[in-house]
């Protein structure tokens, strides 16, 4: 073999080595960056749990449906499901889901409420 060939050869042996070198260090670079992001959210403080009590109400809604209240965020959320353990607006414990008996007690509830408002 002549001595352009056989250094043609290691060029391109070499050019190989080089681009797995490099897929490498982009893999390792790659899992140091996650690896430093699980090593930060685990030094974080964990979020306090708070308790928070649910009212479900009726909701005209093109459709029978449920309006949810949290007490601890005071926002309501469209929609509910039994087996919620947590509010999907805040992230507080739901300790108890009470379901409105009827739909005239959230007139009075909501005009009480925006009563209290106007006075602050």
């Amino acid at each position: 073999m002549s001595e352009r060939a056989l250094r043609k050869q290691s060029a391109e042996t070499i050019a190989r080595l080089l681009n797995r070198v490099q897929q490498d260090a982009d893999s390792i670079a790659l899992q140091k960056e996650a690896l430093d992001l699980a090593h930060t959210a685990l030094l974080e403080e964990p979020r306090t749990l708070r308790l928070c009590n649910f009212l479900v109400e009726f909701s005209p809604f093109n459709a029978v449906t449920f309006r949810t209240h949290c007490s601890e965020c005071g926002h309501a959320s469209i929609g509910y499901n039994e087996h919620w353990r947590f509010c999907p607006l805040c992230g507080s414990k739901i300790e108890l889901a009470e379901r409105e008996s009827n739909p005239f007690d959230r007139n009075i509830r909501e005009r009480v409420e925006f009563a209290l408002q106007e006075k602050s």
